[in-house]
C-alpha cells in the first residue's frame, strides 16, 4: 500500500470531518440572519456550482493530476 495516498486519505477525512463539524455551529449563527429556508437553498446554490464547475469538461485540470485522478489521490488503498 503507498504510504503517501494512506496519508492523503487521512487527511481528506480529517478536513471532511472539521469542515462538517463547523456546519452545525455556523447554521446556529446564520439563523440570527437568514430564514432556514435561505440558507438552504444558498447550500444547495453552492454544492450545484461546485458540481458543475467540478464535473464541467473545460475544468479537468482540476480533476486530473499527475498521478491520477483526484479521487484516486483521495481514496488510500
Amino acid at each position: 500500500m503507498n504510504t503517501n495516498k494512506l496519508i492523503l486519505g487521512h487527511l481528506a477525512a480529517f478536513i471532511t470531518i472539521m469542515i462538517w463539524g463547523t456546519t452545525f455551529i455556523s447554521t446556529k449563527i446564520l439563523l440570527d440572519y437568514f430564514t432556514p429556508l435561505e440558507i438552504l437553498f444558498f447550500v444547495f446554490l453552492l454544492g450545484s456550482l461546485h458540481f458543475a464547475l467540478s464535473t464541467h469538461p473545460n475544468f479537468d485540470w482540476l480533476i486530473k493530476s499527475k498521478n491520477g485522478t483526484l479521487l484516486e489521490l483521495v481514496y488510500a488503498e
